[in-house]
């Protein structure tokens, strides 16, 4: 109670072609407000695989359970395939000096189990 605890899963992509996955954007009561999916959405190219974490921190004891599904379907894109997903951050640097900016793309995902699509 009160400690968080993480487990990380993996989606797989073993078809010819993307994917994207969506998990809840809701969890199920009474799970709603202590466990959160990261990312929760996103796209896995062909033959890769993507690090989801499951974060749990109950603020009382809990026995409850619920079931959660992810929605897997094949898609295209319209030009080049990009490695996406709702955890990606794009930050900008900005210096006193107008000659120095910097933009970093920032994905933070661990890793330990795996699901296959």
């Amino acid at each position: 109670v009160g400690e968080e605890a993480t487990v990380t899963f993996h989606i797989t992509n073993t078809a010819k072609d993307p994917i994207r996955f969506s998990f809840p954007e809701t969890i199920p009561a009474p799970f709603t407000d202590c466990f959160k999916i990261s990312p929760s959405v996103g796209h896995v190219q062909p033959g890769a695989r993507k690090a989801i974490n499951f974060t749990f921190k109950p603020a009382a004891k809990m026995k409850d359970t619920a079931r959660l599904s992810v929605a897997i379907a094949s898609i295209a894109y319209e030009g080049e395939p990009e490695d996406w997903d709702d955890s990606m951050r794009v930050v900008s640097f900005e210096s006193k000096s107008p000659a120095v900016s910097r933009t970093v793309t920032r994905n933070s995902v661990g890793s330990n189990e795996d699901l296959t699509a």
